[in-house]
C-alpha cells in the first residue's frame, strides 16, 4: 500500500520529480568528474563519464522504479492509436460506423431483452407471486380461463402453500363516471382487500383497501395517470367522492405511477366484497411462502379443487392449474412473445459477428501495408509481445469510438421504439438505457476488440525483419501479398454467408410468427 502511495504521489508530481532526479544525476556526474580531474588526469575523468554511461538511460532506469510502466505503455499507445486514426479519417470513420451499428442494434435489442425477460415485476418479492388459472382439460392446446370464486375462497381459507390469496376479475370498460353532467366510461378492475397487500406495493398517496373498508360501502384507488390526467392531480383527492353508475364511492389513495397491473389501461380498482350480489369468476394470485415449491402449491391447489366440486359436474371439465404471475404477464402481452426477443436477439448477434468479420479484414489489410512501420519499431527493440499490445491498443480505441457512437444510435432507436410502442410489452417492462444496457455494450466492445483485433495483432507481430526492412515501400520479395489477401477475402465471404443465412432463417422465423 505504501509502495502504491509513493507511485501515486510520482504521478501527481511526475513533471517535478522527474526534473529534480535530472538534475540531480547531472550534478552527481559532474561532481565525480570534477573529483577525478583534481586526482588525475583528463583522459581518466573523460572515461569515468563515459562508465557512468548515457544519463537518459539512466533517468529512465529511475524513473522504472517510480512508474507503472504498463499504464504508461498504454497512455503513450493510446495516444498513438490517435494520431494514426486521424491521418486516415476515412478508414476510420468506415470501421467505427461499421462497429456503431452492430452495437447500437445489440444494445437496442438488448434493452428489449433485458426489459421483457430479466427485469422482474415491479411488486415486492415478485419472484413468489403466482396466478392460479383453471384449464380445460380436453382441450388440445389449453387456454388458461378464470376460477369461479368459490375456488377463491376455497384457496384463501385452507391453503397452506400460500402466505396471502387475493383476487381480481375482468376489467370492467361498463362503469360510467358522472363528473359535473358528463358521463364518461371507465376501465375498472374489482378485486379483493388484500390485493395490493398481496402484491406488496403501498399507495402514493392515502392508501389501499383494507378489510374494515367491505362494510362501508363502494371504495375505490386510483391508478396515478387517472388521477394526473382526469382529476388534475388534486391533492385533496383522499377521502373525496366520485359517482361510479350514479353510486358515491369513496376514494382510498392514489397508486404510485411506478405500478401497473394487467391490463395497464385500467384507471381504478374497486373493491370487491366478500359476499357479491352475483358470483363472479376471478383470476387467483397468491404469494408463495418461502419454502414452499411451485410443484407442492401445484399438488395441494388441485387436492382443494378436487375437494369442493367432487360432486360438481359444471367443473368436470377443468382443472387448476399454478404459473408463475411473470410468465403469464409475458404470455398475455404475446403468446411468442418470449421466442420473438430470443429470436431477435440471435438475429442482431449474428449482425455483429459479419461486423466483425468485415473489420478485422479491413484491419488485416492495414497491416500488410504497415509491415516496413511495425519492422521498424522491432528493430528499434519493440518486442513481438509490445507490438501486439499496440495494435490491440489500436483495435480498442477503435472500438471504444464504434461504442459510444452506437450507444447514441441505441439510445435514438429506443426513445423511437417507445414513441411508435409497436408490440404490447408485458407489466412492468420499461425499454431504457439503463446500467445493464450500458454494461452489456462495455462487454460487447471487448468482445468485438477480441475477435477482429486478436488475429490481425497476431499475424502483424510475426515479422521478417530483414525481408521488411529491405522491402523498403516495394512489396516485400518472398512475402505472397496476394495470395494472403486472396485467403483472408475467401474465409471472410465463408464466414459472413453462414451468418447471413443464419440470420435469415432468424429473420423469417420471426415473420412467420408475426403473422
Amino acid at each position: 500500500m505504501r509502495r502504491f502511495l509513493r507511485k501515486l504521489g510520482f504521478r501527481l508530481r511526475r513533471a517535478r520529480n522527474s526534473a529534480e532526479l535530472e538534475e540531480e544525476l547531472r550534478l552527481h556526474r559532474e561532481l565525480r568528474t570534477e573529483q577525478l580531474r583534481e586526482q588525475g588526469t583528463e583522459d581518466a575523468a573523460r572515461a569515468a563519464s563515459l562508465r557512468f554511461g548515457n544519463q537518459t538511460v539512466v533517468l529512465e532506469a529511475a524513473c522504472e522504479t517510480w512508474r507503472w510502466r504498463l499504464g504508461d505503455e498504454f497512455v503513450q499507445n493510446v495516444r498513438y492509436a490517435v494520431r494514426m486514426w486521424c491521418k486516415d479519417p476515412g478508414f476510420t470513420l468506415v470501421t467505427a460506423l461499421t462497429l456503431a451499428l452492430a452495437i447500437g442494434a445489440n444494445a437496442a435489442v438488448f434493452s428489449i431483452f433485458h426489459a421483457v425477460l430479466l427485469t422482474p415485476l415491479p411488486y415486492g418479492d415478485a419472484k413468489r407471486l403466482v396466478v392460479v388459472w383453471d384449464l380445460p382439460v380436453k382441450a388440445k392446446n389449453p387456454a388458461p380461463v378464470f376460477a369461479s370464486f368459490a375456488d377463491f375462497e376455497q384457496l384463501h381459507r385452507y391453503s397452506r402453500s400460500f402466505s396471502d390469496v387475493a383476487a381480481a376479475t375482468w376489467a370492467w370498460s361498463g362503469r360510467v363516471w358522472q363528473d359535473h353532467g358528463i358521463s364518461k366510461a371507465l376501465l375498472v378492475i374489482p378485486a379483493t382487500a388484500n390485493f395490493f397487500r398481496m402484491l406488496g406495493v403501498n399507495a402514493a398517496l392515502g392508501r389501499t383497501f383494507t378489510p374494515e373498508d367491505e362494510q362501508r360501502g363502494c371504495a375505490v384507488v386510483l391508478a396515478h395517470d387517472f388521477w394526473q390526467g382526469k382529476l388534475a392531480s388534486r391533492a385533496d383527492v383522499v377521502g373525496s367522492t366520485l359517482t361510479l353508475d350514479n353510486e358515491p364511492c369513496t376514494v382510498l389513495g392514489v397508486m404510485p405511477e411506478s405500478f401497473s397491473f394487467y391490463p395497464r389501461q385500467a384507471q381504478m380498482w374497486m373493491l370487491l366484497g366478500p359476499h357479491p350480489k352475483e358470483e363472479p369468476i376471478v383470476g387467483i394470485f397468491a404469494r408463495l411462502k418461502p419454502d414452499v415449491t411451485l410443484a407442492q402449491a401445484r399438488a395441494e391447489v388441485s387436492s382443494l379443487h378436487r375437494a369442493l366440486h367432487e360432486a360438481d359436474k359444471s367443473e368436470a371439465g377443468l382443472a387448476p392449474a399454478v404459473f408463475r404471475l411473470q410468465d403469464q404477464f409475458r404470455f398475455l402481452a404475446g403468446r411468442t412473445l418470449q421466442t420473438t426477443v430470443w429470436l431477435l436477439t440471435a438475429a442482431v448477434f449474428l449482425v455483429l459477428l459479419i461486423a466483425c468479420l468485415n473489420v478485422a479484414n479491413l484491419l488485416l489489410g492495414r497491416s500488410l501495408v504497415r509491415e516496413r512501420e511495425l519492422a521498424v519499431r522491432a528493430a528499434l527493440g519493440a518486442g513481438r509481445a509490445g507490438l501486439i499490445r499496440q495494435l490491440l491498443t489500436e483495435s480498442i480505441s477503435l472500438s471504444a469510438l464504434g461504442c459510444l457512437a452506437g450507444l447514441v444510435f441505441a439510445l435514438a432507436a429506443i426513445r423511437c421504439f417507445n414513441h411508435l410502442n409497436p408490440i404490447e410489452l408485458p407489466v412492468g417492462a420499461d425499454v431504457t438505457l439503463n446500467l445493464p444496457v450500458v454494461a452489456f455494450s462495455l462487454l460487447l466492445t471487448v468482445g468485438a476488440t477480441l475477435l477482429f483485433g486478436l488475429f490481425p495483432a497476431f499475424r502483424a507481430s510475426r515479422i521478417d525483419l530483414n525481408v521488411s526492412l529491405k522491402a523498403g515501400r516495394s512489396p516485400a520479395k518472398g512475402i505472397s501479398r496476394p495470395h494472403v489477401a486472396r485467403a483472408i477475402v475467401t474465409v471472410e465471404v465463408m464466414l459472413s454467408v453462414v451468418l447471413l443465412i443464419g440470420a435469415g432463417l432468424v429473420l423469417k422465423s420471426l415473420l412467420r410468427m408475426s403473422s
